[in-house]
């Protein structure tokens, strides 16, 4: 991988994303529905996914091999924000009323305006990958092999982020739950269920003992898991101060996974290894 083959993976990601903005505001114009404000701000939230796309790709179109090293934490960043945002523009989009009568109402919009920031989410991650791989192939890995020690401890200590902040949001999930009124056992057990998932997986990061130990067993299953059981949530609505309550708990530890995932997939070269390589991994532990 080469500086000038990154920087036409950016443009074409930044094209791709300036696309999906473009469906967005169409589809967003276009769509009558019975709950306008709610159309503008899951477009709103779309958009914002799309405009991650485009400037990681905005930014990669300017990448050469002097600048990736420095660069690679900003697309690190831009990525984490797609996947993140994601979930709100979800949540929001899901929230769509029929402009007439209920038996008329099929799908409408909504897989119209999930499609971009899926496909932004996905295009987030190319120039990230890209430059991840140069970097490996002209550096090899950031922690090499075992990564024992030092950068152990500090996937512990991230870990130790996790359990202390998932523990606060699952507290904050029961006392939002309390006054929740006769939906007290969906909120309450969906967002103990996101919450107490982000301990779990902090948990589980404190007993590392190398940081390739954390990506083998931990990485991807409970981030996938974790991101899953957070879907529901897309059925509380916004019409009571409680539901947009619980929706921002259990945003926020989605927040906390993302953010965690990111940085052990690029602290230990996750986004460069080669999927053998990878299985082989798995077969060894």
């Amino acid at each position: 991988m080469t500086g000038e083959q990154i920087r036409k993976r950016g443009l074409a990601v930044a094209a791709a994303g300036i696309a999906l903005i473009a469906w967005v505001v169409v589809v967003a114009v276009t769509t009558e529905v019975g709950n306008p404000p709610v159309l503008a701000a899951a477009a709103m939230a779309a958009g914002m996914v799309c405009l991650c796309v485009v400037a990681a790709g905005a930014v990669a179109s300017r990448v050469t091999e002097r600048t990736a090293a420095r660069m690679r934490h900003v697309f690190v960043v831009l990525t984490g924000a797609s996947v993140a945002l994601l979930f709100p523009s979800y949540w929001i989009t899901f929230d769509l009323e029929p402009a007439r009568m209920p038996e008329a109402w099929t799908l409408g919009p909504k897989p119209l305006l999930l499609v971009p920031p899926l496909a932004a989410a996905v295009l987030a991650a190319v120039p990230t990958r890209a430059v991840h791989r140069m970097l490996f192939e002209a550096d090899g890995p950031l922690v090499p092999e075992p990564g024992e020690g030092a950068p152990a401890r500090r996937v512990q200590a991230l870990g130790t982020v996790l359990v202390v902040a998932g523990s606060l949001l699952a507290v904050a999930a029961v006392a939002v739950s309390s006054m929740s009124g006769n939906r007290m056992p969906f909120f309450l057990f969906s967002g103990l269920v996101v919450t107490l998932g982000v301990v779990l997986y902090g948990v589980l990061l404190t007993r590392v003992t190398n940081v390739y130990m954390a990506r083998r067993k931990y990485f991807g299953g409970f981030v996938g898991a974790i991101c899953g059981l957070a879907s529901p949530v897309s059925t509380f609505g916004f019409e009571t101060v409680s539901s947009v309550l619980i929706e921002v708990v259990v945003f926020g530890a989605l927040v906390l996974v993302v953010v965690a995932a990111m940085v052990l997939a690029e602290y230990t070269g996750e986004f460069h290894t080669p999927l053998k390589e990878r299985r082989r991994w798995r077969v060894r532990s």
